[in-house]
C-alpha cells in the first residue's frame, strides 16, 4: 500500500527502517521517507543523485543516540551521510567506481 503511494514508475531498490521510520530507494537517485507513526511520508522524491541510471544501491540509518543520519551509496559513486532532520549531506566521500554496499 505505501510503495503504490511512491510515485508512478516507482522501482524499489534498496530500504531500511528504524523505529516507525522506512526509507525506500530508487532507480532514479531519488528516496523516500515514511513515518508510520504519522501515517505520512515525510520526504518523498528527495533528491540525492542526478543523471541517468542513478541508481540507489544502498541505505542504512545510522543509529546511535538520538536521532540517526542515514548514509546513501549510488551509482554517482559517491557515499553521503546525511542528517535527517534537515536532509543536508553532513559528510560525502567520492569513489573512482559505483558503490553498492557501504557498511
Amino acid at each position: 500500500m505505501i510503495v503504490r503511494e511512491l510515485a508512478p514508475g516507482f522501482t524499489l531498490t534498496v530500504f531500511d527502517c528504524w523505529k516507525e521510520n522506512l526509507v525506500f530507494g530508487s532507480i532514479n537517485g531519488k528516496i523516500y521517507l515514511y513515518s508510520m507513526a504519522r501515517g505520512a511520508f515525510v520526504y518523498r522524491g528527495f533528491e540525492i543523485a542526478r543523471g541517468e541510471s542513478m541508481i540507489v544501491n544502498y541505505l542504512q540509518f545510522l543509529k546511535g543516540q538520538g536521532q540517526p543520519d542515514l548514509m546513501t551509496a549510488c551509482n554517482d559513486m559517491t557515499v553521503k551521510i546525511f542528517d535527517l532532520q534537515s536532509m543536508k549531506p553532513k559528510l560525502q566521500f567520492q569513489f573512482t567506481e559505483p558503490i553498492n554496499v557501504a557498511a
